[in-house]
């Protein structure tokens, strides 16, 4: 169940951002919004599968109590992680624009280019972290996993709150990447706190 509630408020935390922007602007701004969300969200998915394929790693090490392993797969995934995500969100930053040309002309949703821009920021610095994102789960922590995200939504709606009146669907980029690098930075607070393992430096 602290499992269940924790892939709950994940899921809660994605559309936080469209949820409230709908509220404060018409739905044609959200829909212009969903574009750059959509796309930055299928980036992100990379460091999702990576982290699938560590976690059997990482349940390993713990049932071997062996932290050291731990703390060396963060490093190794993180220097690897940031290289590839960073060259990654350089071509889809260039390509954004006229592919969405291509297959939607007219449409104008080459508009949510800066805000594609703004998410990716987010997304590139969290993903050095990403790979590590299920090791309350393997700790046997899952509660602590459910509150790491929990501040992390709280954390996503104070920031659209503050941020989309200002600046729009900028502003819910903004507070979304601001999210998604407070979730990076969870990550290690709670692995030290709960589990005794340094993912950072």
């Amino acid at each position: 169940m602290k499992g269940f509630l924790a892939s709950l408020v994940s899921d809660l935390n994605t559309r936080v951002d469209a949820i409230m922007l709908g509220y404060f602007f018409p739905d044609a701004t959200v829909g212009l919004y969903t574009m750059a969300s959509t796309a930055a969200e299928g980036l992100y998915q990379f460091p999702v599968v990576i982290q699938r394929n560590v976690n059997p790693l990482v349940g390993k090490a713990f049932a071997n109590n062996d932290l050291n392993r731990i703390e060396w797969i963060a490093r190794k995934t993180r220097r690897i992680m940031w290289a590839i995500m960073f060259g990654i969100a350089a071509i889809a930053i260039f390509a954004y624009v006229p592919v969405i040309k291509h297959f939607l002309p007219g449409k104008g949703y080459e508009a949510s280019w800066t805000a594609f821009v703004i998410l990716l920021v987010g997304i590139v610095i969290q993903s050095g972290f990403a790979p590590m994102g299920g090791i309350l789960f393997q700790g046997g922590k899952p509660g602590a996993q459910t509150m790491l995200m929990v501040y992390v939504v709280l954390t996503n709606i104070a920031m659209n709150l503050l941020l989309i009146p200002i600046w729009g669907i900028n502003g819910a980029a903004a507070a979304t990447g601001i999210a998604y690098v407070m979730q990076g930075m969870l990550i290690i607070v709670f692995a030290k706190r709960h589990l005794g393992v340094k993912l950072w430096p």
